[in-house]
């Protein structure tokens, strides 16, 4: 890991590398935020997310239309096949 960290200085000489635990991090963190005025945001973030949409942030309808489309082929398709295959096909069902 020294290596690695030694590797990274010499890199990426505008930045600064250590190795610390958590809650060195996080003081910090917060030492340097207490030095720095942060930008506020009001309303929905949206012009990063073109498929985001509002009051719904934590959802992408790509994503939701996806698992929709495999939780259908699930039901029409591989539940029935699985219960065939334990019970036995019926016999009128002739391939």
């Amino acid at each position: 890991m020294i290596g690695t960290l030694r590797l990274l200085r010499q890199e990426v000489p505008s930045y600064s590398f250590s190795i610390a635990s958590l809650e060195d991090h996080v003081s910090r963190v917060k030492r340097d935020l207490t030095r720095k005025r942060l930008r506020t945001m009001k309303g929905e973030p949206l012009y990063p997310f073109k498929d985001l949409l509002r009051g719904i942030n934590s959802t992408r309808m790509p994503l939701k239309r996806a698992q929709h489309e495999t939780s259908t082929l699930l039901d029409l398709y591989a539940e029935p096949l699985s219960t065939y295959a334990r019970r036995g096909l019926p016999a009128k069902i002739t391939a």
